[in-house]
Parts: C-alpha cells; structure tokens; sequence
C-alpha cells in the first residue's frame, strides 16, 4: 500500500479509497514505505460497498477496474480527465459486487509465463 500511496502522488492522484479489509495505511511499514506520501494524499478508510457506489454516483467520475474478462488493455483506453481506477487485491481481485459499479474494465497484457503482477506494480502502470 505504500507504494502505490507514493506513486499516487508522483502520478497528480487527488485521493485514495480504502475498501474495508485493506491494511491500515498508518501502520509502522506503510507509514516507512510511503516516504512521507501519506501525509500529501487524502486517504479515505473503510469504505463500503454503499459507500463506494454513492461515491461514483455523486462525482460524476467515470470509473475503471482491473479485470481479466472482457477488459481492453489499460494503454488501449482513452481516460476521461476526471476518473476513478480500482484495483483489487493480490489474491482476489476486485470483488463481482464491486466490478458491477464500474463502467470501463481495463487490464494489463500477459506475456510469457507470468499469471499476475504485484498490486503496486498494476496501480503504478495504470495510474500513468
């Protein structure tokens, strides 16, 4: 979680949501990792799934989540300016309730023998 924080702030996010479940992002290891990210980026904790469907009807933001199904490749995707990405996590992915909020489906291409990459290393591609 530190290092996608950070690259959220090199990469101009403007904030971050947290499901329930996520690890806390003040603990000892993500507060080191962020390089004093943290305290440069809004981060919103716990949120639910109601939450997170209020929040995408609210801001008008178009929203694209990581999927391996009928998904375009991320750098394939024209982005609206103001827009919401959401990642799963490593073992999981986004959750089938959480994929339905969101319009776009986007996913990074595979070659060789690799299944999946780190969780920071997708967000990092995604965000730029």
């Amino acid at each position: 979680l530190g290092t996608i924080l950070r690259t959220a702030v090199a990469a101009g996010v403007k904030g971050i949501f947290l499901m329930k479940g996520t690890v806390d992002p003040y603990n000892d290891k993500t507060v080191r990792s962020t390089m004093s990210a943290l305290h440069k980026i809004p981060v919103y904790e716990d949120v639910t799934l109601s939450m997170l469907n209020d929040l995408i009807a609210e801001s008008n933001m178009s929203t694209y989540v990581t999927a391996l199904d009928n998904s375009k490749p991320y750098h394939m995707v024209a982005y609206d300016k103001r827009c919401m990405l959401i990642l799963g996590n490593e073992g999981n992915g986004v959750t089938p309730e959480v994929m339905n909020l969101c319009k776009h489906r986007i996913m990074i291409p595979m070659y060789g023998d690799i299944e999946s990459l780190n969780v920071s290393v997708a967000a990092a591609l995604c965000m730029y």
